[in-house]
């Protein structure tokens, strides 16, 4: 981890194995930004519960300027998912440690851009 990447995709049981590696390179400014996807997984109220993916609230204990001396403010997190209710929205804000102000954006199910054919 020398800088040579602008993303890193991993899974959530892999960012838990690298917590260290990751918290070097954030003393080197070298993360700008946590993202993660499917993050219903996160809730035990969701459709696919995963509990690797409930532990990323370690992304928030160790990512913090009070935690890495060298940040200006903390490694901003954005959860993303298509699927989440009230209750599971609500879920993965305490569990990912979000504050109430944290911005949440809401967009309809409806994709007018999507077309699904079926032909036989």
């Amino acid at each position: 981890m020398n800088g040579v990447y602008s993303i890193v995709y991993v899974c959530p049981e892999t960012v838990l194995r690298l917590i260290e590696p990751l918290k070097r390179l954030a003393e080197n400014n070298g993360i700008a930004l946590f993202a993660i996807d499917e993050v219903h997984c996160v809730s035990k109220w969701g459709h696919d519960f995963r509990p690797d993916y409930r532990r990323l609230s370690v992304l928030r204990e160790n990512f913090s300027a009070a935690h890495i001396r060298s940040l200006r403010s903390d490694i901003p997190l954005m959860a993303l998912t298509a699927t989440a209710t009230l209750l599971v929205r609500e879920d993965i804000r305490k569990s990912l440690l979000m504050s109430n102000e944290t911005k949440l954006i809401l967009t309809s199910f409806f994709r007018p851009n999507l077309r699904f054919s079926v032909s036989t």
